[in-house]
């Protein structure tokens, strides 16, 4: 059985996207590479069901509160924000953290150490699935997948 028809099992298809976006660039390019070759067509509807760290900036400020309260870590964002060149992205996180959490995000921030690029996609990775998960349990629309 192929890859793509796997995947085009009842829902496989939101598990191969959820998998995807939480996978690191390499790994998931060298997939979709495969997943490319075999169907053009359902790799497309891949692309555009997947969620990225970036494309959180579009989402009201609300749902962003209530996918910081879904992190059970503070460190994952200040992660996820460390040196990151997306100005708008990083202000609107800051506009959303908890007043409760505050406190916990400026002290992860000072016990940052080293921080590789793995260590802040894999923070990324953790707040994107916060925000698939807040949109499975609370039914609030995040990103559809275009199954169709």
């Amino acid at each position: 059985m192929s890859l793509v028809a796997r995947h085009k099992k009842p829902g496989a298809f939101e598990k191969l996207v959820n998998s995807l976006e939480i996978t690191s660039p390499e790994k998931r390019d060298k997939i979709m590479e495969t997943l490319e070759a075999e169907d053009p067509v359902f790799m497309e509807r891949v692309k555009k069901s997947m969620l990225t760290f970036g494309e959180l900036k579009v989402l009201p400020e609300g749902i962003i509160m209530e996918v910081l309260y879904l992190l059970d870590k503070m460190e994952y964002l200040a992660l996820a924000l460390y040196k990151l060149d997306d100005k708008e992205l990083v202000d609107k996180f800051m506009r959303c953290i908890p007043s409760k959490q505050m406190i916990a995000y400026r002290d992860a921030v000072e016990g940052l150490g080293q921080v590789t690029k793995g260590r802040r996609e894999g923070a990324q990775f953790k707040i994107v699935e916060a925000a698939r998960k807040l949109q499975s349990e609370k039914s609030m629309k995040i990103k559809a997948y275009v199954t169709e």
